[in-house]
């Protein structure tokens, strides 16, 4: 015969044993957790009727309360069970707690907890600087993450976050940055997506089916979209006949194979939702050589930028070796214009917006198109240029011009090609007040600034390696950069939509 009250007591022993592992599980950063970054979402076991929370860190790896009284480092009080607070180093241990009130009632403190902080060659200060030159009140509390040396920055210069190994694995990132979904894409081989606790939420398939290929060859730019779908640019080869415009006819027509290039779209499995093949586009149309070409460089157009428009479904492609960018209808996959033939215009014409070698084209909310100009002549050398132009209303108008930018850099001659080539690398991006962020880099300077429309330098940093051998800082190379608000680094914090949030609290 079963008791009466057997249940309930077996109830209460099972919620006794749960409770424990329910608490622990608010609890971050957990015990002996280790961090790649300085910038914590603390959560604590939320305290019943709690009125007020006070979260205090201390240095060190500590046990007793004297010890951590004496060594605490930074007091927050907060209203909630979470808060967002940034330890001093990495390569650092850390010891904290929280302490409760609930109204008239005296402060609870919590057990200590333990945590470290990791470090590696890429933000530490001793190999690489990111040195801010020009300040800014107004951005502040924004955030720049660069690919190259796979980390986020605050606008003082300081790191706060660097990749783990992912899949075991050190990757190199190109195009590394915040994704609509409070996420963090990069490009790499296969394709990724993580949190910032480094899970891996996604990543792209190994086989190739849009390229002729065995690879897909994924290449510069890679945007996960507004609807949760993937977009990366990729390779592929066509035989295309290329016209020579020049005046020096320094070549003859001819037809070739080359590298053209493709944009790919993937959904959350995996699977290819859309393509388009510039080879076909290629192909069909030719390629015309003119003045604003790379020499030597016409076995590959090398696409190497695109920007989705997710409004007007207006795809934009851009082909460094070619100085084209191609406007393309999504779904269709008709092509709309293709902007860059522009060595025939009067040399009065100076509304018409010219470029050559271009990296990173965007689509402004505004309805403008902006580029950074690489601005690679070889029969004028200069320095790199932010273009804003104005987009004509027939597929033979021409983008007008309505902005420009000179990036030149004091003190350093651009006609020693051998010391700053500006050729490779680049990106810019339209801030809400219509600045402009920018990553101007050569293969030995890198400079990042944001700039108003009246041409005003609101903020500016250099990134710089140690070079061991000459005792020197020297300039370090940084393919591309992005940048976020303190918003949405609090989103990224807090996202554990990946449903690993167990894992990453429990099990660091």
């Amino acid at each position: 015969m079963v008791k009466k009250g057997l249940p309930t007591f077996y109830f209460i022993v099972l919620f006794a044993l749960i409770l424990p592992l329910s608490l622990k599980s608010q609890i971050y950063p957990a015990d002996g957790s280790k961090l790649h970054f300085r910038l914590i979402g603390f959560r604590f076991a939320d305290a019943v009727a709690a009125t007020s929370y006070r979260l205090e860190i201390a240095e060190g790896n500590i046990n007793n309360e004297d010890s951590f009284n004496n060594k605490i480092v930074k007091t927050i009080e907060c209203n909630s069970d979470s808060v967002i607070a940034e330890v001093p180093s990495f390569g650092s241990q850390y010891t904290w707690r929280c302490v409760y009130k609930s109204g008239k009632v005296a402060f609870t403190k919590s057990a200590l907890h333990h945590f470290s902080t990791l470090i590696n060659s890429q933000i530490n200060t001793g190999q690489f600087h990111f040195t801010v030159t020009d300040t800014s009140k107004k951005y502040k509390d924004y955030y720049i993450f660069l690919d190259d040396n796979k980390a986020i920055y605050d606008m003082k210069g300081n790191p706060v976050w660097f990749m783990p190994d992912i899949d075991g694995i050190k990757v190199t990132p190109r195009d590394l940055k915040l994704s609509p979904a409070s996420t963090i894409t990069f490009l790499f081989d296969p394709l990724y997506e993580i949190s910032y606790y480094g899970d891996v939420l996604w990543k792209s398939p190994e086989n190739a089916t849009v390229s002729d290929s065995y690879s897909e060859s994924f290449n510069h730019e890679f945007t996960r979209l507004a609807n949760g779908h993937y977009m990366v640019l990729g390779q592929d080869s066509g035989i295309v006949r290329i016209t020579n415009d020049q005046a020096d006819a320094r070549s003859k027509d001819e037809v070739k194979k080359m590298q053209c290039g493709t944009v790919i779209e993937y959904d959350e499995n995996g699977h290819i939702a859309w393509s388009w093949k510039s080879s076909k586009y290629f192909s069909e149309n030719g390629i015309r050589y003119n003045r604003f070409s790379i020499p030597g460089e016409l076995s590959d157009a090398h696409i190497n930028s695109f920007f989705f428009d997710e409004k007007s479904f207006n795809l934009y492609v851009g082909f460094k070796n070619i100085s084209r960018i191609i406007k393309v209808k999504y779904p269709e996959g008709k092509v709309l214009n293709d902007y860059g033939d522009n060595n025939k215009l009067p040399a009065a014409d100076n509304a018409i917006a010219s470029f050559s070698g271009q990296h990173a084209c965007r689509h402004s909310d505004n309805g403008y198109l902006y580029l950074y100009n690489n601005n690679f002549d070889s029969q004028a050398p200069s320095f790199p240029r932010i273009l804003v132009a104005t987009e004509p209303g027939t597929k033979s108008g021409k983008l007008k011009k309505i902005w420009e930018y000179d990036c030149a850099i004091p003190g350093i001659n651009i006609n020693d090609r051998g010391i700053n080539d500006f050729r490779t690398g680049g990106n810019v991006i339209e801030l809400p007040d219509q600045s402009m962020f920018v990553c101007m880099s050569s293969t030995i300077y890198t400079r990042l600034f944001i700039v108003n429309r009246d041409k005003e330098t609101l903020w500016s940093a250099r990134l710089e390696k140690w070079n061991e051998t000459d005792k020197k800082w020297v300039g370090a190379f940084q393919y591309r950069a992005s940048i976020c608000s303190r918003e949405e680094m609090d989103r990224l914090i807090w996202n554990h939509s990946s449903g690993k949030e167990h894992k990453i609290i429990l099990n660091y």
